[in-house]
């Protein structure tokens, strides 16, 4: 369990010039202060020598004083809620990983969707104790999704990668 606070003053934040165009130019913005508050906890439990489960919640509260009287106000380009339930196995020559990674809470005002759902999966198989060989799937189920705000009014200025795979090998010397 951790629990984690932040209070800066004349923090700086980046910022797109015109919101609705994805490539707009960015520039810098003085904010006044910012406070983030969060908590995470995170439990693994191991089923047997092989197996193990895995769940971990993370939220995030996030405020921003931009001196414009309005005092200190939810960030709205945060999805506050995290959650990660998973299963990994492994033995001597074969490791694996099996995740779900829920956002929810996210601003309308910010993003097309409050919520999201990714799967990642992940195979290694030790070939040798210097060699290995993996396989690294992400966002298995395609989710259209972003975790960074800003959208057009029909799809996300930064959305988040779609599917993809990774194949690959390890040699250590």
């Amino acid at each position: 369990l951790n629990y984690f606070e932040s209070d800066l003053e004349d923090a700086i934040k980046w910022e797109a010039i015109d919101k609705n165009d994805p490539y707009s130019d960015w520039s810098s913005k003085n904010i006044a202060r910012q406070e983030n508050r969060g908590m995470e906890i995170s439990i693994n439990h191991k089923l047997n020598n092989n197996l193990d489960l895995n769940f971990s919640y993370t939220y995030l509260r996030a405020k921003e004083d931009k001196k414009d009287g309005n005092g200190l106000l939810k960030d709205l380009n945060i999805v506050p809620n995290t959650y990660r339930v998973g299963v990994s196995y492994k033995d001597n020559k074969l490791s694996g990983d099996l995740f779900m990674r829920l956002g929810s809470g996210a601003s309308s005002e910010s993003y097309l969707d409050s919520s999201y759902i990714t799967v990642d999966c992940a195979i290694t198989y030790n070939a040798t104790k210097d060699l290995s060989f993996y396989a690294k799937g992400y966002n298995l189920f395609n989710e259209a999704y972003a975790e960074l705000a800003g959208h057009n009014g029909s799809s996300y200025n930064y959305p988040a990668q779609s599917r993809r795979f990774i194949v690959g090998a390890e040699y250590k010397f």
